[in-house]
């Protein structure tokens, strides 16, 4: 049953999940949108493999005041695939648990149209930038779970100063995240969750530019159904940039914001130590980026 608990809560509590280029204008690292479920709960022990399946489309541009760009032919669509490794240390850092996290994506990204800057299209993908978590601290209380963790954007993905379709940016960043899932029953049936994370990047020095910082938020108010192994959610995602970009058009006029909300289940398999999660988020508010769906299907397996 502890076995059970645990790949169940680490399958649906991920705190970072990568869509390369999902954003094509903003062109930051981090896409909110991935935690869902129960998303600051924790596995206290053992080794864990994750992988997330993304799909993102959009056809329609925002522009600063949230209208619709005119001309019709804004299309982005993103496949990304991110390996996701977990480990429990079994060591205690201020009475939390030490997690190590390392994830790795890779991704394809199609332009057409006005996206693609030539009428046509354009397309790319590869190995995406690694976000590596190398001391995230969860903690486990009676009525509430919570963590805090600091990590780096490591620069080691393809990138193309003159492809849009890089599936790497170019540049080093911090993601310190905290979060929190409180229980609205004894049962721990009932719960909801946060997430927030402050994206600070620094320069891309192959294009002397730098993108704005970004602040990311997201919740889930869900319920498990543990006679059918079975999670149920509703989970929505927020992003703001908060500062200018620098070498791709200052001033608040190019700031982007983000706001999606979506359904999600989950079910898990304990026999063979797995579960499977989907979510599907739909956009309902974009500034100065895409606006468009996103489709996640990731698999779990613990060791």
């Amino acid at each position: 049953m502890k076995t059970k608990r645990l790949v169940c809560l680490f399958a649906l509590a991920a705190f970072m999940l990568v869509c390369p280029n999902g954003n094509a204008l903003a062109a930051a690292h981090f896409t909110s949108g991935g935690d869902g479920y129960k998303m600051a709960t924790l596995p206290t022990d053992g080794m864990y493999y994750k992988m997330y399946n993304i799909y993102y489309t959009s056809n329609t541009l925002k522009d600063n005041s949230g209208t619709t760009v005119p001309g019709g032919n804004h299309n982005v669509n993103n496949f990304g695939q991110l390996h996701r490794f977990g480990y429990v240390t079994g060591q205690k850092i201020l009475g939390a648990d030490w997690l190590i996290d390392v994830a790795i994506p890779l991704s394809y990204t199609k332009l057409s149209g006005n996206m693609a800057g030539t009428g046509s299209s354009r397309s790319g993908g590869g190995l995406g930038d690694v976000l590596l978590s190398p001391l995230l601290l969860s903690w486990h209380f009676e009525n509430f779970d919570m963590f805090l963790s600091p990590a780096v954007w490591l620069p080691v993905g393809d990138y193309d100063k003159n492809d849009a379709t890089s599936s790497g940016l170019g540049y080093w960043g911090l993601l310190p995240s905290a979060a929190a899932t409180i229980y609205l029953d004894q049962e721990k049936n009932a719960n909801l969750s946060f997430i927030t994370r402050f994206e600070y990047n620094f320069t891309n020095t192959h294009n002397d530019t730098r993108v704005g910082n970004i602040i990311h938020q997201e919740w889930s108010l869900g319920r498990t159904f543990r006679d059918s192994n079975i999670d149920l959610a509703l989970t929505g995602a927020h992003s703001w940039q908060i500062s200018d970009s620098h070498g791709m058009g200052a001033g608040d006029d190019r700031r982007f914001r983000k706001h999606a909300i979506g359904p999600e289940i989950g079910y898990s398999i304990p026999d063979w130590k797995m579960n499977l999660n989907l979510r599907c988020l739909f956009e309902f508010e974009s500034r100065n980026t895409t606006q468009g769906n996103m489709f996640v299907l990731s698999i779990l397996k613990a060791f």
